[in-house]
């Protein structure tokens, strides 16, 4: 490794308290050591504070604040205000990082210094007990197909796997508070309408917890909406979201959306209990 570049691993959270200890624990264990992390409580009413300070109180290199529940967006902000670190580490608190994560994304951004942000295969799964690919989701690897991704308007990064260079927050501003969710697709496509490079490692650095298999058919038509919301922003819109969201999601429109969802859904569960056969 030619230098050793600080790490800040942005975690905000919102009554995370269930699965808390655990994400904090796969930082800690990371075989890169020098990283800090940054944990910004969302106005939580469970016992996360009572374990961030667990930690704290072991030595552990961690900068913890509370703030009245604001949403992601306004939380992951607050954690990039606080991040000293030259590379900028997504962990969401639900999510496991595998031990070499921060190693092999800081050696790669050290050794490629076309790349803005890299991110890798990320893996579902509900219990930590049973960490494995059986639910791997793989996405666009190489800067040229992540690209075609954006400018067909698809989020093609895992953002939980996200390694960022604190220079593009720097250049290009922080989350849209207005984005409650989506808000990494509309960052990371005002970086790539600057000719920003990304590129994924293909194996899996991070699981991501998913309670269940499929997401429900609202989160699913709230998710997609807001990433055409992030785009009509970038494009200039001024609308809420709300007012955004009643000329997006026509009669028509939701029933095409709807066909989609459900399609997409029973296939890949059919998938997924062939491959259990075998």
């Amino acid at each position: 490794m030619k230098s050793t570049p600080l790490v800040s691993a942005m975690m905000p959270c919102y009554n995370s308290g269930k699965y808390l200890a655990e994400t904090i624990e796969s930082v800690i264990n990371q075989s890169y050591v020098n990283w800090e992390l940054i944990i910004v409580d969302d106005g939580s009413t469970d016992d996360t504070k009572h374990i961030v300070n667990l930690y704290i109180k072991q030595g552990h290199n961690i900068i913890y604040k509370f703030i009245d529940h604001s949403g992601r967006g306004v939380a992951r902000n607050e954690c990039i205000k606080l991040c000293n670190g030259e590379y900028i580490a997504v962990c969401d608190s639900d999510d496991i990082s595998v031990s070499n994560r921060f190693e092999k994304q800081v050696n790669f951004l050290l050794n490629n210094s076309n790349i803005g942000v890299v991110s890798s295969y990320t893996s579902k799964f509900k219990d930590s007990k049973n960490l494995d690919d059986q639910y791997l989701i793989k996405s666009p690897v190489t800067s040229e197909d992540i690209a075609r991704c954006f400018d067909k308007k698809k989020m093609s990064v895992p953002n939980a796997s996200s390694m960022i260079r604190r220079s593009l927050f720097d250049k290009y501003g922080m989350y849209n508070p207005k984005m409650l969710r989506a808000q990494d697709y509309e960052f990371f496509k005002r970086a790539h309408n600057d000719s920003v490079k990304f590129y994924t490692i293909p194996e899996t650095l991070v699981f991501y917890r998913q309670e269940n298999l499929f997401p429900s058919f609202e989160y699913y038509i709230k998710s997609l909406c807001y990433v055409r919301y992030g785009d009509y922003i970038l494009r200039g819109g001024d609308a809420s979201f709300d007012d955004y969201y009643k000329m997006f999601v026509p009669y028509l429109f939701k029933n095409y959306l709807t066909i989609k969802y459900y399609t997409a859904t029973s296939f890949k569960y059919f998938m997924l209990e062939m491959m259990k056969k075998k």
